[in-house]
């Protein structure tokens, strides 16, 4: 009887960790909301009608990690990489704009982010306490 016990709970045990580890494949909620925000914050941005974020969609069932220019972490979840490079293309060369960094704010584990040829001028610096 002692055995039958120890082995019902092995099996929760296994259960659980299989749920746990399922809840764990893609990316996490909150920071595919971040990109969704930034994806939006780029385009409202930009004078150019270009944009190559198509693959970031808002479908509930879309892993954000498999989007294009995002690298996660396989085992956590989390976004490590965003590679912006000439995410946006302005229309007019001399065009420049103001960056928001508070949009990296969801990105905790966030290791490498390229945001080069993106005509960024400078940033609105981050009001409060985020720690």
């Amino acid at each position: 009887m002692e055995r039958l016990f120890v082995k019902y709970h092995l099996l929760w045990i296994i259960v659980v960790i299989l749920f746990l580890v399922k809840e764990l494949d893609g990316c996490l909620e909150k920071e595919k909301l971040g990109l969704l925000n930034l994806k939006t914050f780029l385009i409202s941005n930009s004078t150019s009608t270009y944009n190559n974020l198509t693959s970031w969609d808002d479908k509930s069932d879309v892993d954000c990690c498999s989007w294009e220019r995002v690298k996660c972490n396989h085992t956590t979840g989390h976004v490590m990489d965003l590679l912006l490079r000439g995410v946006t293309i302005p229309t007019n060369r001399t065009y420049v704009w103001v960056f928001n960094f508070s949009y990296f704010l969801p990105f905790n584990h966030l290791v490498h982010l390229d945001l080069s040829n993106s005509y960024i001028d400078g940033w609105v610096e981050i009001e409060g306490n985020f720690y």
